[in-house]
């Protein structure tokens, strides 16, 4: 469903990016190691990722730093490794990654928790979980597989706020030497380039390394009320409003499934105007603040 506001894992529920589709699928096939997908919020970089990823039918891990960085305005070590650890345990739980557990008991300060069902890092100095090493482990892992092994990091300029460890070393390390890696870096254009990963800084550990880039950009009228007239047609409503409602909102994916999910609830679309704007308002300004 187009008006679904959640990030959308199948290729067959994605609306007009087959051309930045074919682009992840290229890269990814080419094995690179580090490529950034960009845009405003909402654009729709999640879904395009996730629904190529499982097209593709690769072993991933999605880091969505946004989940630390709505509850704490600083971000330490310790929220990236409980961040890390979350997403491998639902994997784990999913049976996934159940293979990984062998590689991870060689590692410092991890401890597989009882049943073998969980694992959980260190933070403390003594006994720290160093990034690095997780992810020549998972590297080591996919070698053995014969398949490569995809890191999403989500907004990741929300990290620049990190300042007792520095991740940057590790991933520059995995791109010379940990050949069964990729990232998959995801973040608006301006932070995730000079805030974050620092590329124009000679002081950067990326500085000079060539990464693959994909820039997804709001749809134009005629799309966006193409997108409108589907994902109502899909409820069975004839919607004939959608010059007004690009007007209001742009050709930005994320506003416009909002409004489209907000008319399908309220079965008003003037209300809906108001409604989304209200919450579009709300979001806006949480996402300034952490700015």
């Amino acid at each position: 469903m187009l008006f679904d506001p959640k990030p959308k894992k199948k290729i067959s529920d994605i609306f007009d990016r087959k051309e930045e589709i074919e682009m992840l699928k290229k890269f990814l096939n080419s094995s690179e190691p580090l490529i950034l997908v960009y845009g405003l919020r909402r654009m729709g970089k999640t879904s395009l990722i996730l629904s190529t990823l499982n097209d593709l039918k690769l072993d991933y891990l999605f880091l969505d730093v946004r989940e630390i960085a709505k509850q704490k305005s600083r971000i330490y070590y310790k929220d990236f490794l409980s961040l890390l650890e979350g997403e491998i345990n639902k994997k784990l739980k999913k049976g996934r990654f159940e293979e990984f557990i062998s590689y991870l008991k060689r590692i410092k300060g991890v401890t597989i928790n009882s049943g073998g069902i969980s694992i959980s890092f260190s933070w403390n100095k003594e006994e720290r979980t160093e990034f690095a090493n997780l992810l020549e482990k998972l590297n080591e892992w996919g070698e053995d597989k014969g398949q490569r092994v995809i890191i999403v990091i989500d907004e990741a300029q929300e990290l620049e706020n990190m300042r007792d460890y520095d991740l940057l070393p590790a991933i520059a390390y995995a791109f010379d030497h940990l050949d069964n890696l990729s990232f998959i870096i995801t973040g608006s254009e301006v932070r995730v380039f000079s805030k974050f990963l620092r590329v124009n800084d000679p002081r950067s550990p990326l500085y000079g390394r060539a990464f693959s880039e994909i820039q997804l950009k709001p749809f134009d009228k005629d799309t966006a009320i193409s997108f409108l007239k589907k994902g109502f047609d899909e409820f069975g409503i004839d919607f004939k409003h959608g010059d007004r409602i690009y007007e209001e909102f742009g050709g930005n994916p994320g506003w416009l499934t909002l409004y489209g999910h907000t008319a399908v609830t309220l079965k008003d679309f003037d209300r809906a105007i108001e409604r989304t704007k209200e919450i579009a308002k709300g979001l806006l300004k949480e996402e300034f603040m952490n700015f």
